[in-house]
């Protein structure tokens, strides 16, 4: 994802004058009101109807610089959110204005006390590519299933500038909200990666600025101990390990091939300070059960996830969380209602849009693929148990 520079946000806020109230200022216009919480928002029964609303200079702006921030007006459920921060976002999703863009939203950008549902960002992706509109939420179910800490997300239905979008996945963002909630704290830093590692140069996202990542050297160092015990005994003390190994364990068993430990892309790793431990957050989750018969132990790209896995106590920690997620978290049935839950509330929308048919074909071949997916796990899990991965 790309970012604005600090400098076009000051550009920005000098450039737009204040104008009344931030979020929560009803269209009555009868003040303050207090806003549902953030829970509402991610109830998977209903989708949220946002409008949009931008002027001339905001769509000259995107059109010339579609990743820096623009001021919008943002309505939903009779709210006006007068002036919320707006950019473009994707990358092999990403689609111009007069399309069905991807956007992120700001709600503290141009004010600090605005938020929605008490969140200060929240993504809408576009589905790019990805006609079932259900493989982030069954994704993010999974990974929160297994005890690693998830952004939500929801449905949303968008229009811009009264024009219709469509659907689209609304998504938490991973901000000092997502943070003091999922850790209890925010005192850390928040970094994310271009398709590269703990040892490279990550974006920081929040935090304190460290052009030199100084709160990531020892776990880039525990990397390095040749000798295995120590190498686990270090990693357990600077990394969230058994949460570590959760999450790749999910990647493995929902075939996240995306994702950090197969490519290095789609995560972000927060250094929490309180701990001095760093945690693995996933990201970007919208394609999953690609490859039916990918094997149990990963080819691994990732630098953590192959300093883990080559310990002898790592993988057997990963070998027996691979089994219970499995016997908990990988049924069928369960994954089948989950599905069509889902689709019962947004197949209406589909339909009049006029996406029904392209809809429940996606559905069929995405079923196709987690059938095909378990087969495989039932059928190598015992060799993988035992030391033979397949």
């Amino acid at each position: 994802m790309k970012h604005c520079s600090i400098r076009t946000v000051i550009g920005w806020l000098a450039f737009f004058s204040a104008v009344g109230s931030p979020a929560m200022a009803s269209e009555a216009g009868g003040g303050p009101e207090k806003h549902p919480s953030r829970d509402g928002l991610f109830d998977r029964m209903k989708i949220t109807k946002i409008g949009i609303t931008l002027d001339k200079e905001a769509i000259e702006s995107l059109n010339t610089n579609a990743f820096y921030y623009v001021p919008a007006r943002i309505e939903e459920a009779g709210f006006v959110y007068p002036k919320v921060g707006l950019h473009l976002k994707g990358v092999s999703t990403f689609e111009k204005l007069d399309q069905k863009p991807s956007v992120t939203l700001k709600f503290d950008l141009f004010d600090p006390e605005s938020s929605f549902h008490g969140l200060s960002k929240v993504m809408l992706n576009n589905a790019h590519g990805e006609d079932t509109y259900i493989q982030e939420l069954l994704a993010r179910d999974c990974f929160l299933a297994a005890g690693v800490k998830t952004p939500r997300v929801n449905y949303a239905r968008l229009t811009l500038n009264g024009r219709e979008l469509g659907l689209y996945l609304l998504i938490e963002g991973i901000t000092g909200d997502f943070l003091k909630e999922a850790f209890g704290t925010k005192k850390g830093n928040l970094y994310e990666a271009d398709e590269n590692d703990v040892n490279g140069q990550m974006e920081q996202d929040f935090g304190k600025r460290s052009r030199r990542q100084m709160d990531l050297t020892p776990l880039v160092t525990a990397l390095k101990e040749p000798d295995l015990s120590k190498r686990f005994a270090e990693l357990e003390k600077v990394l969230d390990l058994d949460e570590f190994i959760s999450y790749v364990a999910v990647e493995a068993l929902i075939n996240v091939w995306d994702g950090y430990t197969m490519r290095l892309n789609n995560y972000r790793v927060f250094c929490n300070h309180l701990t001095g431990k760093v945690t693995f957050i996933p990201h970007g989750l919208d394609n999953i059960f690609a490859e039916p018969d990918y094997p149990l132990v990963p080819e691994t790209k990732g630098l953590v996830s192959r300093a883990v896995l080559e310990t002898p106590e790592g993988m057997k920690r990963y070998r027996k969380r691979v089994a219970e997620l499995h016997s908990t978290m990988m049924k069928k049935e369960a994954l089948y209602k989950k599905i069509d839950s889902w689709v019962s509330v947004i197949r209406p929308t589909l339909a009049e849009l006029g996406q029904a048919k392209t809809h429940q074909r996606a559905i069929v071949v995405i079923k196709k693929r987690i059938e095909s997916r378990l087969e495989f796990i039932d059928k190598n899990l015992p060799a993988f148990l035992e030391g033979k991965s397949p």
